[in-house]
Formats: structure tokens, C-alpha cells, sequence
């Protein structure tokens, strides 16, 4: 009985570790399209959005989180900016959304959308044979991907990035039950020796 209830003091802690501070989902791999009228093929890219953990909505399994910033370097050009707001989304399925586009990647990532880990992989997500990722508008002008082949995305923290206040709270309640679930066993045991002392 002792060890289930250590088992499970010890998985409520580990589960209830979130985190506050900048959050980076990265996606690299290579695609086919055209930055501002001119043709890429197979150029290697990576689009980096940034966004606050502590401001993630939804209830599991279901959660999004709005990025404050996203940039893209493909090839070849220079670093550019995305001009409509980004967002990411699990349910089940990871997912990296555009603002009046929809979808525009689709693949694994974690479940609760801020444990930092990779690397998953992801595809172009189309819709009726059409993707989404059709000029979309970005500082250095319109961006199409075609196609992507090698798509991986990881999920890292920014240094100093520290729990949540109410994850920390669940944390500290489940290092108290922890305490009371050792220190009840401790006493069980003592008494334990004691009788069969009285016994001898």
C-alpha cells in the first residue's frame, strides 16, 4: 500500500511540472515554393515561433497557444517576419496555425504542448489536394511551400524559464503527501519492531 501511494505522490509531482517563460517551437526541413515571386526547390528552412507558456489554453487533451512572434529563413533569402499571428494546437494531432489560412503544418508534438522535447516530425498539411501554405504574407513579401520533405519540429525553453505558480503549488502539495506517506510508513515499521520485540 505504502509503495502505491509513493508510486503515486511521485507521478502527480512529475505530472505537474509546467513551465512559464519563452517557449520556442522550431521547424526545419526542406521545401519547394517561391518567396516573394522567386522559385525555390528542395531549400532548406526553418520557421521559429516564440510564445509566453504561462498564456496556453484549452483543457487536455485539447490546447493552443498564441506565438507573440514567428520568423522564416528559407535558402537562399534573408530572415523574414510573419505579418498575421501564428498559433500552435494539440489535439491529438500537433499542429502549427496562420491566422485567416488555417493550418499550415500537421504532425506529433507533445501532448500537453509545452513539455520541451523533439524531434517530431510534420508534414505540409493540404486540404482537397490544396495547401494552406499559399502566400502567406510575410516582411520580405508573399511565401508558398509546395512541398516539405524532412519535416522535423522540437519544443525548447528559454534559459531561465521557471514552473508555473499553480504548477508549483500541485508540485509543493505532492512533496507534502509524499512527506506524511514516509513518515506514517516510518512509524508503521517502528511499531512493527516494537511488538515483535514484545513478543520475544
Amino acid at each position: 500500500m505504502t509503495n502505491k501511494c509513493v508510486y503515486l505522490a511521485t507521478a502527480l509531482l512529475a505530472g505537474s511540472l509546467g513551465h512559464a517563460g519563452t517557449i520556442y517551437y522550431t521547424f526545419t526541413g526542406a521545401a519547394s515554393g517561391s518567396d516573394a515571386g522567386t522559385p525555390f526547390v528542395s531549400a532548406p528552412f526553418s520557421i521559429v515561433a516564440a510564445a509566453d507558456a504561462a498564456l496556453r489554453v484549452g483543457t487536455a487533451p485539447a490546447y493552443s497557444l498564441a506565438a507573440a512572434s514567428a520568423t522564416v529563413v528559407v535558402g537562399g533569402f534573408a530572415m523574414a517576419d510573419f505579418l498575421r499571428p501564428m498559433s500552435v494546437y494539440v489535439n491529438g494531432l500537433f499542429a502549427l496555425n496562420l491566422a485567416g489560412k488555417g493550418t499550415l503544418f500537421e504532425g506529433a508534438g507533445p501532448a500537453d504542448l509545452i513539455t520541451p522535447g523533439g524531434p517530431y516530425g510534420f508534414t505540409l498539411f493540404s486540404h482537397a489536394g490544396a495547401t494552406q501554405f499559399n502566400a502567406v504574407a510575410t516582411s520580405r513579401g508573399p511565401l508558398t511551400f509546395y512541398s516539405v520533405s524532412a519535416g522535423v519540429m522540437s519544443v525548447s525553453l528559454a534559459a531561465g524559464a521557471v514552473p508555473e505558480p499553480s504548477t508549483s503549488v500541485l508540485a509543493g502539495a505532492a512533496l507534502a503527501w509524499l512527506t506524511v506517506i514516509r513518515s506514517h510508513a516510518r512509524r508503521h515499521l517502528v511499531r512493527k519492531r516494537h511488538h515483535r520485540a514484545l513478543e520475544i
